[in-house]
């Protein structure tokens, strides 16, 4: 099972959390941020400060970005 199919379980059990949205999204982002630093020594400069994907990009099997965050 994948991480989307674990959130989508987690969201239909609270679906409360969905008002959170935008802070766990965050939270979150700023965890994968600091362990990604750390494990490739890449300078906090060259990472963004904020998630730039929407929660539905996230969820989305399909999406790939166009992009490179660094």
């Amino acid at each position: 099972m994948n991480q989307r199919t674990d959130i989508s379980f987690i969201f239909e059990d609270n679906p409360s959390l969905r008002h959170e949205l935008d802070a766990i999204i965050e939270k979150a982002f700023k965890r994968a941020m600091i362990k990604f630093r750390n494990e490739t020594g890449i300078s906090q400069k060259h990472l963004p400060l904020n998630c730039p994907y929407s929660f539905e990009q996230i969820m989305d099997d399909e999406f790939w970005p166009e992009e490179t965050i660094i």
